[in-house]
């Protein structure tokens, strides 16, 4: 058999038909379909635990696991366990902000807006960074150099100290043991208990953002809104109390975890 007709023969065995007679690699919505099995774990797996539930041949299931860990949608744990990585959570906001987070929430943000007279963002996390997917500017943003797709980190941002405060301590033992920069202890204990945070101010910085968490009904923090203005105008405790009500009028129309109950409406 030559090489071309032997690839398009192996690629046939690796399809299946689909609407409109396009093929789907067969390999990978068995890849897929383990990623599913593995988010049924509420814990890091080992690999025979994994192959059991997935079924087939062991040498196939630790082939697909090998290649979502080169791919990054999977960690490799130094005592032979496995685990999601938080590659899935960007994809997750991604998916969110698509599926009409951001749409939903626009009218709040420009409400918000309009009632502090600063700028708002709405803001994802993938494992360590931060990523502005949407936003509501104020004339003079040029003061707040923060636009759609500007990255941000955990630990002096504000939205960064929420969702360090939200993540499991498995995810914050993760990011330590590969050295990401933290907030401490007490800012994040703080964060948890008043469900709001500030940036830390740098030397030369003049603007200051107020964060407060987006909870799914599976009570994971998944988005950030954050208030940013101008450091001698913003009010705190105003703009956190802006937020909170904010957030908790979304909370109220998507079904949305509020920690709080219903202190903020």
């Amino acid at each position: 058999m030559d090489s071309a007709k032997e690839a398009i023969e192996l690629t046939g065995a690796d399809t299946e038909e689909q609407g409109g007679g396009t093929r789907a690699l067969s390999s990978s919505l068995r890849t897929l379909a383990m990623l599913d099995t593995m988010a049924g774990f509420p814990r890091p797996f080992r690999f025979p635990e994994l192959s059991k539930l997935v079924g087939g041949s062991r040498a196939g299931n630790y082939q697909k696991l090998i290649t979502l860990v080169a791919a990054g949608w999977v960690e490799a744990l130094a005592d032979g366990y496995y685990r999601l990585s938080l590659h899935a959570v960007r994809v997750g906001g991604a998916a969110q902000t698509q599926a009409g987070l951001g749409l939903r929430l626009r009218p709040l943000m420009e409400a918000l807006s309009a009632e502090l007279g600063e700028s708002v963002s709405l803001v994802v996390c993938d494992r360590d960074v931060l990523y502005i997917v949407d936003e509501v500017l104020t004339r003079d943003l040029l003061q707040v150099a923060f636009r759609v797709g500007t990255t941000m980190t955990l630990e002096q941002t504000a939205s960064g100290r929420v969702f360090a405060a939200f993540m499991s301590e498995a995810e914050l033992a993760a990011l330590k043991a590969d050295g990401v920069a933290l907030p401490d202890d007490a800012v994040l204990a703080e964060v948890r208990r008043t469900y709001f945070a500030t940036s830390k101010r740098a030397q030369k910085s003049e603007i200051l953002a107020i964060g407060a968490p987006i909870f799914d009904v599976n009570r994971r923090c998944i988005a950030v809104l954050s208030v940013a203005g101008p450091y001698d105008r913003i009010d705190v405790e105003a703009g956190r109390l802006a937020l909170m009500r904010t957030v908790s009028r979304f909370m109220n129309q998507s079904g949305g975890w509020k920690p709080w109950g219903d202190a903020y409406g």
